[in-house]
């Protein structure tokens, strides 16, 4: 081979060479642009989106650190509306049908209405997963999974719920939580500091605390939600799950009751009603109803409330799967005397005779039994059953107290008439004693005839019990 036609070779490969690298650089970039066209339009078209996981609450444990509220781990039915939405009316009421069906024959009746309505319940976002059944019999998830050509954008998934070990032991204490509202929605969110890492937001599809202890410390008993990121298309379907944040549980509320005494509480108050209901009236008394009461023990050494129990109770299991408004009436009829009134704080009552002690305390301490006094604590007093107030202005009938259910004639001094809760012995104090006392204020801006009032402020009465609930 001459030198010329090597040279020419050498200089058609350097040729080829080039114009490989020329043809795959526009391909490059042709495709490059082509690529970057796709994505600028995916941007264009596609949307992020952030779907809350609701985080399990946290316990709450008695004094000794036993769990009287605690979650469990469940199995609920959800419906994925995205794919649901797809189907034509015909199937997907079809399909309801079925899973109704499927449901009720598990063990938990399920009427067609609930799902369409839970299906159309707008609280849940387009990529949030429906619940249409909760705490569903394990074998409806082998039952459904087998069958998936049936039941599409049907799924079963894991979901923590409440759970009572001790049943209705402290329900009115405790409390229970339901569906949040939109007013509880919109006022909390207000609340809350978007910029917060640890902030808990709520979605109207979650759940808050209603009364009692879950009420008053749902911002230590909510958990911040779990987020999952995903994006959407121009259709709104689910492209990809990008990231997922896992919720972060409650904090754990240790109560200052005794479990051992809060049940007895309970037992006590319902044996003790039942006791009077049963007695028969005497001296011509009205039956008793005894239908309701309550009973309230705090440690007098530092106000620690060790027990409150209130009769009729509910059951706050029967919240975890909600309740219908039928039993929400029943719980609330006065006619069934509310069973879900906590009468330990919410009821308004007469003192009656616990405030004897008020008025004996006072009375010794303002002299109104003493030497000095309208008596002596050791005289004895004859309980005749009525008391007539001597300084009324003209005699009428409201001078005249009595005491018609406990009898009359017995001779009794101040610890005698405690036993027996004598009427007539505390209204003599308080008309003889005090009221016949002057009305100006002393020295110290005391009216002496306030005695009484006086003393049960010193008691707390009037004021704040410190109580958190």
């Amino acid at each position: 081979m001459t030198d010329g036609a090597l040279r020419m070779r050498v200089f058609a490969f350097i040729a080829l060479v080039l114009f490989g690298g020329l043809v795959a650089r526009l391909w490059y970039l042709q495709g490059l642009e082509a690529q970057r066209e796709e994505l600028q339009e995916r941007a264009q078209t596609n949307v992020l989106e952030e779907v809350y996981e609701e985080a399990p609450r946290g316990r709450i444990l008695d004094r000794n650190g036993r769990v009287i509220v605690d979650n469990k781990v469940v199995e609920v039915v959800t419906i994925d509306r995205g794919i649901v939405d797809d189907l034509e009316p015909i199937e997907r009421d079809e399909m309801f049908l079925r899973l109704a069906i499927a449901i009720s024959r598990s063990g938990r009746l399920t009427k067609v209405g609930d799902i369409v309505d839970q299906y159309g319940d707008r609280s849940y976002g387009p990529f949030e997963r429906v619940p249409v059944a909760v705490d569903v019999n394990p074998e409806l998830l082998v039952f459904l999974g087998e069958r998936q050509d049936q039941f599409p954008g049907v799924n079963v998934v894991q979901r923590t719920v409440r759970s009572y070990p001790y049943g209705t032991t402290a329900a009115h204490l405790l409390g229970y939580v339901g569906p949040i509202t939109r007013t509880e929605w919109q006022a909390r969110n207000q609340l809350i500091d978007p910029d917060d890492p640890d902030a808990k937001p709520y979605q109207l599809n979650h759940e808050i605390g209603k009364t009692g202890v879950e009420l008053i410390f749902e911002d230590e008993l909510r958990g911040v939600p779990g987020t999952r990121f995903i994006e959407v298309d121009a259709s709104r379907k689910v492209v990809r799950e990008y990231d997922y944040v896992p919720p972060v549980p409650g904090n754990d509320v240790w109560l200052s009751i005794d479990l051992d005494l809060q049940a007895l509480a309970e037992h006590e108050l319902a044996t003790g009603l039942a006791a009077a209901r049963s007695r028969t009236p005497q001296d011509g008394a009205p039956p008793n109803a005894a239908a309701s009461g309550s009973v309230v023990a705090i440690d007098p050494r530092n106000g620690d409330l060790l027990a409150m129990a209130s009769f009729p109770t509910y059951e706050p299991a029967d919240f975890v799967n909600g309740i219908t408004a039928t039993q929400f009436r029943e719980l609330t009829s006065e006619d069934n005397f509310s069973p879900i009134l906590n009468r330990a704080i919410q009821g308004t009552y007469a003192p009656g005779s616990t405030f004897k002690l008020i008025t004996a305390l006072a009375a010794l301490q303002e002299g109104v039994l003493g030497e000095a006094g309208l008596r002596r604590p050791t005289d004895l007093y004859l309980d005749t059953g009525t008391y007539t107030y001597s300084n009324c202005f003209e005699e009428s009938s409201t001078c005249l107290f009595s005491s018609p259910y406990t009898g009359g004639g017995r001779q009794v001094d101040l610890p005698a008439s405690l036993r027996v809760s004598s009427d007539t012995y505390f209204y003599e104090i308080s008309g003889e004693g005090f009221w016949t006392r002057s009305s100006e204020p002393d020295e110290d801006g005391l009216r002496p005839d306030e005695g009484i009032q006086l003393w049960a402020r010193e008691l707390g009465f009037g004021s704040d019990s410190g109580l958190q609930i």
